[in-house]
């Protein structure tokens, strides 16, 4: 099968885009996922925005509107209220009206999105549309580091989907160990009929309906996943409450960190276009400080290399402060970050390494071949959009051209023909998920208006 056009692939983008909308936003696909997330929605946006600039602005206002008070914005959202949904996501005092959310985050890849989006309207309208989402960004921005940058200067992440990657090996690791360990919270007999009874539930109402337990996560993950949930639930997200609790993974994310710092940047860069004032001048030189502190304490989480291989960025253990030893691909996404070209050469040999993140449909959410590495597993091997968006960004702004066009005409090659898969088997492009997932149909769009250009 020869590989589609991008033309072929921008038409079958587009019509995918325009079918899985609900409450003026695109939901990344209706039958499995009929809610907004985070950064789905920022991907989502940066493709729409190559041919609607307009709805991608649109979209990102009324995803400002589920914006808790505190200034955080929610990783899992819908506009309107839900019972059932509740019972799992909690019901939230600072939650806007009518809205049911998680009470949990994700990447704040939204800020770049806005700014992409702004740089794509026309001018009379791109100030207007900036000086009304700046208010709300400025809040995630000063919330996330005034209450989640930990005693070690990096922010942290008080549950597994706050990096957007849920089961990833070094966190799903954690989880596991922490919360299913014998003697732990849930006695044998307890585990066994809850795990029976959250398999019930996925296949009836949940993620396992279209989708095959082989390809997702595991029941024991998914049961680790709510026991943290309802236990920083109980200490209304507080950090430094959970960390007193004693229980609770907390974890330094290098993807995360990486997205917070970027954002920071995007965010001066937004405000530079608005008319100055002096509260919004101090704001921003108090946000500019943090940015340049993280960027500066992002180093301690790289690992260096062995046996010849270059170094990475790895999680950290937030109360033991041990790295990680188990590479993924959230490491690649500090490539949003200069630390200098020494630092960028070892990522960038690291990303096109044929036995590590280089396969037919790069980069897998592990390198292959590393403990644990399942090609079909939803975050322990397969590929997503997700980091593939980030890295391309990052690669650009390194000045890495060459690569980032070489990732884009990877991910556009498509050896499965046309069908936007949530993930794929990076080895053999077998698509995966739901189908069609828009931020994949989004990401496909702005790849091949790019190639184009």
């Amino acid at each position: 099968m020869s590989p589609p056009t991008p033309d072929e692939l921008t038409v079958a983008a587009r019509r995918a885009l325009a079918v899985h909308r609900l409450h003026g936003l695109t939901v990344p696909n209706l039958a499995q996922f009929p809610a907004g997330y985070l950064w789905d929605t920022a991907v989502i946006v940066k493709g729409l925005a190559v041919h609607d600039p307009e709805r991608a602005a649109q979209e990102i206002l009324r995803f400002l509107q589920t914006q808790w008070r505190s200034g955080m914005l929610p990783n899992e959202i819908y506009f309107e209220r839900s019972r059932r949904r509740e019972l799992f996501l909690g019901r939230e005092g600072e939650t806007p009206p009518g809205i049911t959310t998680s009470g949990i985050t994700q990447p704040p890849l939204l800020v770049r999105a806005a700014f992409e989006v702004g740089r794509r309207l026309p001018p009379e309208r791109r100030q207007a549309f900036l000086a009304t989402v700046f208010p709300a960004l400025e809040r995630l921005c000063r919330w996330a580091v005034t209450t989640r940058v930990g005693r070690n200067g990096l922010a942290v992440v008080i549950h597994p989907y706050e990096t957007g990657m849920d089961n990833r090996i070094d966190l799903a690791e954690a989880m596991t160990s922490h919360w299913l360990a014998p003697g732990g919270s849930l006695t044998e007999p307890a585990r066994r009929f809850v795990l029976y009874g959250l398999d019930a539930l996925r296949r009836g109402w949940g993620d396992l309906r279209t989708v095959s337990l082989e390809h997702r996560s595991s029941h024991r993950d998914v049961l680790a996943a709510q026991l943290q949930s309802r236990h920083i639930r109980r200490l209304g997200y507080d950090l430094g409450a959970i960390e007193a609790s004693g229980r609770g993974v907390l974890i330094e994310d290098p993807g995360f960190n990486a997205v917070l710092i970027d954002a920071l940047a995007c965010l001066d860069e937004i405000a530079a276009q608005l008319p100055d004032s002096g509260e919004t001048g101090t704001t921003m030189a108090t946000l500019r400080s943090a940015g340049q502190r993280l960027a500066t304490h992002l180093d301690e989480l790289w690992h260096p290399g062995a046996d010849g291989r270059p170094g990475y960025y790895a999680s950290r253990d937030y109360r033991t402060g041990r790295l990680s030893s188990r590479p993924t691909v959230a490491g690649l996404c500090a490539l949003l970050v200069d630390r200098g070209t020494e630092r960028t050469r070892d990522l960038v040999r690291t990303l096109t390494d044929p036995s590590a993140y280089w396969t037919l449909v790069p980069p897998p959410s592990a390198p292959i071949g590393s403990e644990g590495f399942d090609p079909e597993q939803y975050w322990r091997g397969a590929a997503w959009s997700f980091p593939t968006d980030i890295i391309e960004t990052g690669l650009e702004m390194r000045g890495e051209h060459t690569v980032a066009g070489a990732l884009r005409q990877a991910y556009l090659a498509r050896p499965h023909g046309i069908e936007f898969a949530e993930y794929e088997n990076p080895l053999t492009g077998a698509p995966l998920g739901a189908r069609p997932f828009t931020p994949a149909a989004a990401l496909t769009l702005r790849f091949a208006a790019r190639e184009r250009d």
